[in-house]
Formats: C-alpha cells, structure tokens, sequence
C-alpha cells in the first residue's frame, strides 16, 4: 500500500500466501510458550538445507504446516544421498570414454545406443522435469519437492546408479547428465549443497554460479 501511495505502481504482481508453522502436535510455534524450536539450532545440527526443504516438502499451497525435528532429520539424509551419489559419480574409472567428464549433456547418438536402463532413466527424467514445471508454475512448492526426492532417492539411485557400477564407462555421460540436471531442479530448494557438488562437475561451459543456469525444460 505504501509504494502505490508514493510511487503509484503496484510494487508485486503475485504474492504468495502460506500457512503458519507449527508443532507435530498441531501447536503454532510460540517462542515465549517455548513451542518450536529455534531454526539456528536445527541448521547447526542437521543443515540449512535439511531446515529450507523440511518447510516446503509435502505442504500444500496455503495450508499450515506440521514440522518435528524427526522430518528435518530425514531431510538431512536426503542432503547426505546427494552428497553421495555425486561422489561417486565424480570418482570417474580410468576408463572412462573420452570427454564423458566435460559435456553435461547427451548426444542424439548417445541416446540411440543407450541401453534399456539408461533410456529408462532419461524418460524419467524428462517426466520429472515437465512435471516439476507443471507444479511450479501453479505454486505448488511442497509436490514438486516430493517428486523430485523420489525421482532422485528411489528412481535415479537406488535404481539406476546401482545398475550402472559394472559398467561406468558406458553410463558416465548419463550419469553426469543426470546429476547436473537434477542439481538445477532441487537449486531452489536446497541451494547449498547444490551449488557446492555444482562447482565440482567437470562440465565445460558452465556458468559461474548454478542460480544462474538456465533451469531444465
């Protein structure tokens, strides 16, 4: 109100309205009530990023949200899966193919030679990023964050990454591909630690910083 009065513009043309916060018990957070918990505690425990995705993850738009420690532990585990996968990802056999390490993307070739698992995998990511796209655009932050934890936990490692280890040379660029594609979609919800594995990706031509990469279509 303040800047239409002084400026005459209209300073937002969407607001985003959510839910208050509260205790596993259904209480809304009262620092005097000593109900909560204090946010920099939780960041010192478990991360910034564990805390950033807890408060979005499952909620729907506008509802209030329901937050125990147990949930930011949880999230946490999901900051070590990332951690993880993009070691070993990165630890690249000396047999590597050629320039697998510097493209972050996959050839028209690539993908018709793929194997059943590797197509699997980029049908899946595609799925997941028109999807995420959907859920975006119509605010809802809570959906998105679940599927892209599921496509990354169940589908891109506990099923892909496992089918891959007796055959790294063939899966490096998709591997790659994949892990610098899924870093640009969980960005905005766990900002840290993504764009920490990001600055190690051998990966020609990437921008200075993963905020400003152009975000998968």
């Amino acid at each position: 109100m303040m800047c239409l009065e002084m400026t005459g513009k209209v300073p937002f043309k969407t607001v985003y309205l959510h839910g208050l916060v509260r205790d596993q018990r259904g209480r809304k957070f009262s620092k005097t009530a000593g109900i909560g918990f204090d946010p920099l505690d939780m960041t010192a425990k478990y991360g910034t990023d564990a805390l950033r995705i807890s408060l979005v993850y499952g909620n729907a738009a506008g509802a209030d949200l329901k937050i125990g420690e147990d949930k930011i532990k949880a999230m946490r585990n999901f900051t070590n899966k990332i951690w993880n996968a993009a070691r070993f990802i990165l630890a690249t056999p000396n047999n590597a193919e050629p320039n697998a390490k510097q493209r972050g993307s996959i050839s028209i070739n690539q993908r018709k030679s793929a194997g059943s698992n590797d197509k699997w995998i980029l049908k899946e990511l595609e799925k997941t990023i028109k999807k995420t796209n959907e859920l975006m655009e119509k605010y809802r932050y809570g959906q998105a964050a679940e599927l892209l934890y599921q496509f990354f936990w169940k589908k891109f490692c506990d099923k892909y990454i496992e089918s891959t280890k007796d055959r790294r040379k063939q899966a490096q660029p998709i591997l790659l591909y994949v892990l610098a594609t899924s870093l640009k979609l969980l960005h905005p919800f766990m900002p840290f630690v993504t764009e920490e594995i990001w600055q190690q990706l051998p990966i020609k031509k990437k921008k200075k910083s993963l905020s400003i990469e152009t975000w998968p279509r």
